[in-house]
């Protein structure tokens, strides 16, 4: 009778082993988690007036502290779709530490820099060199 009433234990404790590593707590929202909107300036005027890279204004999700995305050009200019999964469509991926220290990468672009609450400040390198972007926090 007695190894009747062990096993049943045994099982639920060889059992309870096998789903712990199921039932990890979800990760924490990190502090700068939301979608943000970067704004990079058009810079590089030519000769013509025109500028070797225009203005562009991409946004990204970060969640659990991780950056992510898909990003399409749409066209020359300043406009870039999110979402985009076409051929051209790239990821964005990078992360954020709790201190809001911001590094990211797109396409051939590199971006590193600083979040403070709602707001930040990054060096995005891109072909014609390193820019100051601003980052804004849009929505929580």
């Amino acid at each position: 009778m007695q190894r009747l009433c062990v096993m049943p234990m045994a099982a639920a404790t060889i059992a309870a082993g096998l789903l712990a590593p199921l039932m990890l707590p979800a990760q924490a929202a990190g502090p700068y988690d939301g979608t943000w909107t970067i704004d990079m300036p058009a810079t590089g005027q030519g000769g013509s007036g025109e500028f070797a890279c225009p203005a562009l204004r991409i946004q990204v999700r970060i969640a659990d502290s991780q950056v992510q995305g898909t990003l399409q050009r749409a066209g020359t200019g300043t406009t870039v779709e999110t979402g985009g999964s076409g051929s051209s469509a790239a990821p964005v991926t990078g992360s954020v530490s709790p201190d809001g220290m911001l590094n990211a990468q797109w396409s051939g672009y590199h971006a590193t820099g600083k979040l403070n609450g709602d707001q930040g400040k990054l060096n995005v390198q891109r072909t014609c060199g390193t820019e100051t972007a601003t980052a804004t926090r849009t929505a929580r």
